[in-house]
């Protein structure tokens, strides 16, 4: 009841189920006898509701849709067929219902679907819902074989409360790859660190925080670009107003496979205490021992740069910078 997933390719989500499946299978005192309880191990919850497809850089206006609900008993009676529809999300989770029950409880979620697409169509114009209706209507937990063109914790999960931790290592694409696809999907989206020339992994940042609890703890592994470049600088003054921990450089050949250099930062969402902390890996298998790590204060980090430094490379570093020009005044 604990871990939750999302991710926009079918295959991943099915792979994450999959794992999450045979880790609770290994665990389970397997009774070879008992055979017809299923040799001892204990029925698991419906996946289906756990790991969900969908893009999660889309919010499903869920929120503001509830800012108008008590102003009118149409729009009342439509957020009941809603909440009709997460009350059947629960009860299918249950790993003790049986089959028929189960089959039962998907045609009530299509049959409540199909009455909310029919017969709210009105509301569509009166209230301009029609992007809202159309989020509705997408959403089919039964159905990974495309993503949900939303993403909604209190829909796809029940969580309105905010989570306790996030983690994750978001896509490294440039927004104006594919002539700019993203940067156009995500323009009017509301994210503060959005930047037409930037990264995707930059918004996923927000997100994760937007999603936490508050003093939730957010942990990602993405490229390390953001910690000087232009684009990144939106990006950088949106932790200086939570409460980054730790930030952990991983060096070329840390992973075969990256063609960028990549850092780990660990943050609270809640209100800096300017008590970021930094250090280097150089080697793979310090990979496992992150916490034996030398970890430098960082007290310098500013909205234009953030580097790892001891405290004399830090002192020599600040003295050029006083004395010395920058080569763009040149």
């Amino acid at each position: 009841k604990n871990i939750y997933g999302v991710d926009i390719m079918p295959m991943a989500v099915e792979i994450a189920r999959l794992r999450a499946w045979l880790s609770l299978a290994l665990e389970a005192e397997y009774k070879p006898q008992d055979r017809k309880n299923n040799f001892g191990i204990s029925a698991l919850p419906n996946l289906d509701f756990k790991f969900v497809c969908a893009n999660s850089l889309i919010d499903s206006g869920y929120d503001d849709f509830l800012e108008n609900v008590e102003h009118n008993l149409t729009l009342q009676r439509l957020h009941g067929e809603i909440q009709k529809l997460e009350c059947l999300r629960d009860e299918y989770f249950d790993p003790k219902g049986d089959k028929n029950r189960k089959a039962e409880l998907q045609n009530e979620f299509y049959k409540t679907k199909e009455y909310i697409k029919t017969d709210f169509q009105s509301l569509k114009k009166t209230w301009n819902l029609g992007d809202f209706l159309t989020k509705v209507d997408d959403w089919n937990p039964f159905d990974d074989s495309k993503p949900s063109s939303f993403f909604s914790p209190a829909w796809m999960f029940g969580n309105r409360n905010g989570f306790d931790v996030v983690i994750g290592n978001p896509p490294y694409v440039q927004m104006q790859k594919d002539n700019g696809r993203l940067a156009n999907q995500l323009k009017d989206s509301g994210y503060k660190t959005y930047e037409r020339t930037g990264d995707v992994y930059a918004i996923f940042y927000e997100l994760g925080f937007k999603v936490l609890r508050k003093s939730g703890v957010h942990t990602f592994i993405t490229s390390s670009q953001w910690l000087k470049a232009g684009y990144g600088k939106s990006l950088r003054k949106l932790f200086l107003t939570k409460n980054p921990l730790k930030l952990i450089a991983l060096g070329p050949g840390i992973f075969e496979s990256a063609v960028v250099d990549t850092n780990i930062l660990i943050a609270k969402n809640e209100s800096n205490k300017n008590k970021l902390v930094g250090g280097t890996v150089v080697k793979p298998e310090q990979l496992n021992h992150l916490n034996d790590l030398e970890y430098h204060e960082m007290p310098y980090v500013t909205v234009e740069k953030w580097a790892i430094m001891n405290d004399g490379k830090q002192s020599i570093s600040e003295k050029i910078k006083a004395k010395g020009k920058a080569l763009k005044e040149w």
